[in-house]
């Protein structure tokens, strides 16, 4: 089972097979709307997204288009190279509605498994869901000045990448938090 993988590959084959995910699209397309992570194990950063964006389901790749270019310069302004981070998101597919308690229980221990997998050096949250989901802050405005952990891994939330494809008043805050991230890797 999903939990029980050794390694990536195991772990996205079991994704890729697991009942909620192909529950939500229909059956035979279900592959074409899930988006599994993407990137090397033991990496100096994983970026994790709620979800995938509709450029990542088109691609077929975690954080491509006009987000994945700006993430792309995020990491670049701090030394940190896109293709050498580990890519992925705590909902893998691309269904909009809204998850129940339970799904999210799911998600998040389908995620601290593939973080365990990963094993990354620090993790960076894009959006306020997933700072609540996994690290009980509620008020990312206050995240984004400072380090948290989670699972005994340095973690640093900012603001989702389409709030600052669309607004560019967001960068600036995410580039505290980058500068954070920096100070730290």
């Amino acid at each position: 089972t999903l939990l029980e993988s050794k390694d990536l590959k195991t772990f996205n084959h079991a994704l890729y097979n697991h009942d909620w995910y192909q529950s939500q699209q229909s059956q035979e397309d279900h592959h074409l709307n899930l988006i599994v992570g993407l990137g090397p194990s033991h990496p100096k950063l994983m970026v994790i997204n709620f979800q995938p964006y509709p450029e990542d389901i088109q691609i077929r790749q975690p954080f491509a288009g006009a987000a994945g270019e700006l993430l792309r310069n995020m990491l670049k302004a701090i030394g940190v190279e896109k293709n050498l981070s580990y890519l992925s998101y705590l909902d893998h597919s691309s269904n909009p509605k809204r998850r129940l308690p339970r799904e999210v229980k799911m998600l998040k221990d389908h995620l601290q498994k593939e973080i365990e997998l990963v094993q990354p050096k620090a993790i960076l949250l894009m959006g306020p869901e997933l700072a609540e989901i996994l690290l009980h802050e509620s008020n990312l405005g206050d995240l984004v000045e400072k380090k948290m952990e989670f699972m005994g891994i340095p973690t640093f939330g900012t603001y989702p990448l389409h709030y600052m494809t669309h607004d560019p008043g967001w960068k600036k805050p995410a580039w505290t938090t980058l500068q954070l991230l920096k100070s730290n890797l």
